[in-house]
């Protein structure tokens, strides 16, 4: 019998990269999600060609330099497959690159916008997108309500683990959106920078779809966190998703096609655990909505500098475009959510319960 070697790490995303589709064995060398695959399993660190003459076109430059996986980064989607994270550099920038089934996205931030590179274990044409302030935004909406707090097989939670799971369901009416697009332009960039400052052992962001009473509420009025809050109960219960102090928080947020309300690209409660954020927002609205979950503050946020541009942090409340994104949370902010999950919420570690936009 044939056994992994000893370490564990190595073995969890070995056997990850051998359940990955496989395609035919001519495509192996030439494909660049199998030069990926190929160059990671020789051992990281990687400098990987993703892309020679007619491979990837449309891609100024291929070369992406992976440098490790980052631990404690769970990500599922909605058909169950798994995704393994690196960090990377791609043209000369940091980036997180997610693999996940057909897929390789890398995502780097900066310059006021989410730059999306992407290949298909099926296709030699990569797909690249820019992201700033999406089509049909407002750019002068406000983003991030936030309310207070209250989940179905528990979770496995092993001795000395503690998991903040960030859980997304899309509703019906995006059907259009893949789940490896919505976590490469949305989300990846920040869960990951989220798991290397906060002190937890493990961060979970999960996909669901299809749910009926869930995925298909109806949207458009001002009671929408109320009635969202109120219909994951059930399930919270029946999956056993609920709060462990100092050591399970998990987070609920309703993905809209539309805007929240005139004007608002999001609702949360403020230290608790529901949130609404509309893909119609600015590419920080599901960070900021869930950074008001657990306890940042759009006081606590700030216009900073980004090369020689104004930017707003991922918490300040009012996105403007004479202004870029920073992608980032401040100092000040992360200093809220550590304390927020030691329980150490202010003022005198009162968990304030409030609607936030």
């Amino acid at each position: 019998m044939k056994t992994c070697p000893t370490s564990r790490r190595f073995c969890r995303h070995a056997c990850l990269l051998l359940l990955m589709p496989a395609t035919c064995a001519a495509a192996v060398s030439s494909n660049p999600v199998r030069r990926f695959d190929e160059a990671v399993a020789r051992g990281l660190p990687q400098r990987v060609t993703l892309a020679a003459n007619r491979l990837a076109r449309g891609v100024s430059g291929s070369t992406l330099d992976v440098s490790h996986a980052i631990e404690g980064l769970e990500v599922t989607f909605s058909d169950g497959t798994q995704a393994i994270h690196y960090a990377a550099s791609w043209h000369g920038r940091p980036a997180v690159v997610t693999r996940s089934g057909e897929h390789l996205d890398i995502t780097v931030t900066g310059d006021g916008a989410v730059e999306v590179t992407g290949f298909s274990a099926a296709s030699y044409t990569a797909h690249h997108f820019r992201h700033g302030t999406p089509v049909g935004s407002v750019s002068t909406a406000r983003t991030g309500d936030a309310i207070p707090a209250p989940v179905t097989t528990p979770p496995v939670l092993p001795d000395g683990v503690s998991t903040v799971g960030f859980y997304m369901f899309v509703h019906d009416a995006l059907a259009d959106r893949l789940d490896h697009h919505i976590h490469a332009g949305y989300v990846a960039w920040w869960v990951a920078d989220i798991r290397r400052q906060l002190a937890v052992s493990r961060v979970q962001a999960i996909y669901r779809r299809r749910l009926p009473g869930l995925t298909n509420l109806a949207t458009g009025s001002d009671d929408l966190l109320n009635r969202w809050t109120t219909a994951t109960q059930v399930l919270e219960m029946r999956e056993g998703l609920s709060h462990v102090p100092g050591r399970a928080w998990f987070k609920f947020m309703l993905l809209l096609r539309d805007q929240v309300a005139p004007g608002v690209s999001g609702r949360a409660w403020f230290g608790g655990d529901h949130a609404l954020a509309s893909l119609a927002g600015p590419y920080t609205v599901i960070a900021h909505e869930f950074g008001h979950t657990l306890g940042g503050t759009h006081e606590a946020a700030e216009v900073s500098w980004s090369g020689y541009w104004p930017c707003e942090t991922n918490l300040y409340w009012h996105a403007s475009v004479l202004r870029s994104n920073c992608y980032r949370f401040t100092t000040a902010n992360l200093r809220r959510m550590r304390d927020y999950l030691a329980g150490e919420l202010e003022p005198g570690g009162e968990r304030r319960f409030e609607m936030v936009d």
